[in-house]
């Protein structure tokens, strides 16, 4: 068998996840829109106190979310500095009970976990927003490395 026949199933798969990604719109702040860029600058410079300058996003990582049960309303993606990723997603959902600070509405929800991002995307391609998901947070066997993963809610 030659090398190339063993990858070809792999290759099919990942051109999927790629075509499903593709789907997906950038995020209109995204760091690849020059506007965008300028309009973040602006908005630093634009701060005096400390805390305004060095604020961030206020996006929630799967970490802080991990066992909560969550209604993905949406979903754009960001290019990645991560030298191993093309982009990470974030996705606005709703946490849907027992929270801490929970309000009731939208938050935004920051990931490059690519088990999470191929999930989101092809249910995005799908047309299947919003869902409801329970996010898992565990632990490789070999590595124990932390991973997170988004599944169905019983």
């Amino acid at each position: 068998m030659s090398p190339t026949k063993a990858v070809e199933p792999h290759s099919a798969a990942l051109e999927q996840f790629h075509d499903a990604l593709e789907n997906i719109p950038w995020a209109a702040d995204s760091s690849n829109n020059t506007e965008a860029v300028l309009a973040m600058i602006e908005q630093i410079f634009s701060e005096t106190e400390p805390d305004k300058v060095l604020g961030g996003s206020g996006a929630k990582s799967l970490a802080d979310l991990a066992g909560e049960e969550i209604l993905v309303t949406g979903v754009v993606k960001r290019a990645s500095d991560y030298q191993k990723g093309a982009a990470y997603i974030q996705m606005t959902a709703i946490v849907q009970w027992g929270f801490e600070g929970d309000t009731g509405e939208e938050i935004l929800v920051s990931t490059g976990a690519t088990k999470v991002i191929a999930k989101v995307a092809r249910l995005y391609q799908l047309g299947k927003l919003p869902f409801k998901a329970r996010v898992f947070e565990g632990t490789a066997k070999e590595s124990g490395n932390r991973f997170f993963d988004l599944l169905p809610v019983e």
